[in-house]
């Protein structure tokens, strides 16, 4: 009995500790499909985002949003909930014409070839700074027209690192925009015979939300295995 206390008091605390430990910052991008219970989603921008041919058989020019003077912007307005409760500006700051190369065309992969300190993320509220950061691994990646009915769709994936702001309690999240009506899929202005065709579209649905932290991972495995391995002596004992 008293082995079997000790047995889920160390469960208890495994499971416990989950909450406890600081997020790891990771560069693996996680695709957020919906329901994170900490999340900030960003309404629907009205600036355009444009990717234009230039001739290269793998690469593609890309404007987020409206561009002036070299820079791109694109905002809206966000509203966050749980940890993230808030109502806030949001604006994406990118710079003009910037490369979009195609790293993986089987399963329709382009990456934004820049310096991540280029492209940042901001989101306030009457001037205060809730939340900012700088953007890397960006990516768009084609759904495939097996699960968008032939649709021409993409999502923009990035990794956010956070530099800033009030709700800034994990040096990791995960940004995703979803382009919902693309006019053609991105590799249709690749080759020379596409030079200055354009694609301009607009995204229908984005969030921000924290990454997986993968120390927590590694301890709820541990949980898992620790909690087996009560069972699997109870059920010893019980036979015997």
């Amino acid at each position: 009995m008293v082995r079997k206390r000790i047995a889920l008091t160390m469960f208890g605390l495994a499971v416990l500790a989950l909450g406890a430990l600081p997020a790891a910052a990771t560069s693996t991008l996680i695709t957020i499909i919906g329901g994170n219970p900490n999340e900030i989603t960003l309404g629907a921008a009205p600036q355009k985002t444009v990717l234009t041919g230039t001739g290269s058989i793998d690469s593609i020019s890309l404007d987020l949003g409206s561009c002036s003077g070299g820079n791109c912007a694109l905002s809206g307005v966000g509203f966050g909930v749980g940890l993230l409760a808030s109502k806030g500006q949001y604006t994406i700051n990118t710079p003009a014409n910037m490369e979009v190369q195609l790293v993986d065309p089987l399963n329709g992969v382009w990456q934004a070839v820049n310096n991540s300190s280029d492209m940042t993320f901001s989101y306030s509220y009457k001037g205060v700074n809730e939340l900012s950061g700088v953007l890397n691994l960006v990516e768009f990646i084609q759904v495939p027209p097996a699960v968008s009915n032939g649709q021409d769709r993409y999502v923009l994936n990035a990794f956010v690192t956070v530099t800033g702001g009030t709700l800034d309690f994990k040096p990791g999240m995960s940004l995703q925009l979803t382009y919902g009506s693309v006019p053609g899929y991105l590799n249709s202005l690749l080759g020379s015979g596409n030079v200055g065709s354009t694609i301009s579209t607009q995204y229908g649905a984005g969030t921000v939300a924290p990454t997986p932290e993968p120390a927590s991972v590694f301890l709820l495995g541990a949980g898992f295995l620790l909690a087996g391995g009560i069972l699997r002596a109870r059920f010893r004992r019980n036979a015997a």
